[in-house]
């Protein structure tokens, strides 16, 4: 060939077979990741969608140096995106295997009481807010013993917000929690905590003088707020 300055300019393509290797964390093949090799500019050299095939890119020079970057892709849902890799071809002497991990995102959702034991029959919803859509939970949200668990199910860079839709009595409902997941990630489930605190009430009776007074028959009823603001019993006392 002949560069810029009219110049003779010899390339030399790899002889030698360079395998790219798509796959989660266990090893299995994953497909649907879109995947794309840039030169030392940042120029495209090769793309494609992994299949779950070995690829063999074409077009690669002996003496450069490459670097194998994987982009979002619609069709590839819960996984984290795999970190750059470089493919260095300046001293090539045998073929090449490159392997390019994408680890599952796992969500832990633990629903727990203020002293971390878990709180049951609390129904939450999952709410995609980059997606804008309702993420279905094992149980129709019902919390259990166990902790929720969401497995290759997310997106990665996406944001969440946790929330209770339904509660029972003896414990205040949580406020909601946002997170967002990174681009970048691992295998290590993100355990995402969500506390109820527990209505103990103590009664003290005593009298102007502060003084304890035993032996005071008490009552706790329910009490709702009428048409002057004030405070009266939620049902008719018979």
């Amino acid at each position: 060939t002949v560069n810029s300055d009219g110049e003779n300019q010899i390339i030399t393509v790899v002889n030698y077979r360079i395998g790219i290797h798509k796959t989660d964390e266990k090893g299995n093949p994953l497909s649907n990741a879109s995947v794309v090799i840039k030169d030392e500019n940042g120029n495209p050299v090769d793309a494609w969608i992994s299949d779950g095939t070995v690829h063999h890119p074409k077009g690669l020079q002996e003496g450069h140096v490459y670097t194998l970057h994987e982009e979002q892709s619609e069709q590839l849902q819960g996984y984290y995106l795999s970190h750059d890799v470089t493919i260095d071809l300046s001293d090539l002497r045998q073929d090449m295997d490159v392997t390019m991990v994408d680890d599952m995102i796992t969500v832990q959702i633990e629903k727990v009481d203020e002293q971390g034991n878990p709180v049951t029959d609390i129904r939450l919803q999952l709410i995609d807010q980059t997606g804008n859509k309702v993420i279905p939970l094992p149980q129709d949200g019902f919390t259990g013993k166990e902790p929720i668990v969401l497995e290759g199910i997310l997106e990665a860079g996406h944001t969440y917000i946790l929330e209770e839709i339904q509660w029972k009595e003896g414990y205040h409902p949580s406020t909601s929690i946002r997170f967002e997941l990174p681009l970048y990630g691992t295998a290590t489930p993100l355990v995402i905590r969500m506390m109820d605190l527990s209505t103990d009430i103590s009664v003290w009776k005593q009298d102007d003088q502060g003084k304890p007074v035993a032996g005071a028959g008490l009552q706790i009823i329910e009490a709702k707020i009428d048409e002057d603001g004030n405070y009266v019993p939620a049902y008719d006392e018979d």
